[in-house]
């Protein structure tokens, strides 16, 4: 047996795992974001990996990314009588006629 020829019949076997690897790798990490995902977005995170994740990977997936509903918007704690600039959106003193900001007048 040619030793040369023993090393080159092993490399499209170490190619084959890495590739197998790589893939179980993106599978596990996609089920880790769609769990964060999913619970960011108000959604059980354990329910969306089963239904999805685990019966329909990669097309859930896909289906996920293309319909997942919007973040909740999450209210900004700002002192009383202030308001948000509609142009520039920094927040102001509510008895200013001009945002000092942007020059937006309220």
């Amino acid at each position: 047996m040619n030793l040369q020829q023993s090393s080159t019949d092993v490399w499209p076997i170490v190619g084959i795992w890495l590739l197998v690897g790589g893939i179980v790798v993106a599978y596990i990490w996609s089920l880790w974001w769609l769990y964060c995902d999913a619970r960011t977005r108000n959604n059980t995170g354990c329910m969306m990996v089963a239904l999805i994740g685990l019966f329909a990977w990669p097309l859930g997936l896909i289906i996920w990314l293309l319909g997942r509903p919007e973040r909740p918007r999450v209210a900004k704690n700002k002192p009383s009588g202030t308001i948000d600039c509609p142009r520039c959106g920094v927040t102001v003193s509510g008895n200013v006629a001009r945002c000092p900001n942007c020059g937006e007048a309220r």
